[in-house]
């Protein structure tokens, strides 16, 4: 029984090498070889899933990497004695396929790796509430301050020496940064530069934002309220700048963005947080063409065989 199956087992090799064999020189190369699976493990398959599996092992290098280690004598071709049967070229072949799945799958974990390492050391970077950062960002609310101070009632306290100063100087602020030719023009654009700045923190990158909202509220609605409705005008403009002290010291003393404040500061965190997660997506985007890149050049550097 054992000869038995050992004979028809020949058999059915030599029938597959001379299927395989198509221009009968003894020897099957590798397009004669995925042919020749394509037939058995596919057309004459009755049984769909098989099949379309089948295709998908050989449409890759699976079909290649089996002729490889069979090729005792390396000539690329199989010769009669190097043939194996249809159903160990069918284990050997799925046996590539998982292994070059499994080897996508950790491509693509440490491809994410990548990714990930360099999003949080962006991340490091912009939510860092330094010094720096903090003074960035209370400074950033400089222009709607000297916009709207103009405007604003004298605050309580203002026959005290340090307050009174402090008014006095921005009061002397403000008429200067007016008198400077487009100095509004400047001061928003490099406002707009900083939002838009992804090495600079977050922090600072949102207040500028913020103090941009503000500022226009202020350039939109001063005007107008001081035509209609001088008084109302007084306690717009109070009101105003007694919110942007309030977010100049949150950002200035707490690290804190007044992402809370309706309007403009719910406006201002949309605006940050989409910037935030376009960064994010051209990070992950550089991450995966320079993975790519690396394994192309890998490619390249492979002799053909």
């Amino acid at each position: 029984m054992q000869a038995e199956r050992a004979a028809e087992g020949e058999a059915e090799m030599d029938a597959f090498f001379r299927l395989a064999d198509e221009d009968g020189d003894g020897r099957v190369s590798l397009d004669e070889l995925r042919a020749a699976l394509r037939t058995k493990l596919v057309d004459e398959n009755a049984n769909a899933r098989s099949a379309a599996r089948a295709l998908r092992m050989l449409e890759g290098d699976g079909v290649r990497a089996v002729l490889r280690d069979l090729d005792a004598n390396a000539d690329g071709a199989l010769e009669r004695r190097e043939m194996i049967s249809v159903e160990k070229f069918r284990e050997r072949l799925e046996r590539s396929f998982r292994e070059q799945r499994q080897a996508e799958r950790n491509e693509t974990t440490t491809e994410e790796s990548v990714a990930d390492k360099r999003i949080a050391i962006w991340e490091a970077v912009a939510n860092s509430t330094s010094v720096d950062a903090r003074l960035v960002a209370a400074l950033a609310y400089l222009l709607p301050a000297l916009e709207a101070l103009p405007y604003a009632l004298p605050p309580p306290g203002v026959g005290s020496p340090i307050l009174g100063g402090a008014v006095a100087a921005l009061l002397q602020a403000s008429i200067a940064f007016r008198a400077l030719p487009f100095s509004g023009i400047l001061a928003l654009l490099g406002l707009s530069a900083l939002a838009s700045n992804a090495g600079a923190p977050r922090l600072a990158r949102f207040s500028a934002r913020h103090a941009i909202l503000l500022d226009l509220v202020a350039v939109v609605a001063l005007p107008l309220l001081t035509a209609l409705a001088p008084q109302n005008a007084a306690v717009f403009a109070t009101g105003l700048e007694y919110i942007v002290a309030a977010c100049t010291a949150a950002a200035l003393f707490g690290g804190a963005a007044a992402d809370k404040l309706p309007g403009t500061g719910t406006l201002a965190k949309r605006f940050t947080d989409d910037f935030d997660a376009t960064i994010k997506s051209l990070i992950k985007a550089a991450s995966d063409a320079d993975f790519s890149a690396l394994f192309e050049d890998d490619d390249d550097s492979t002799p053909p065989s």
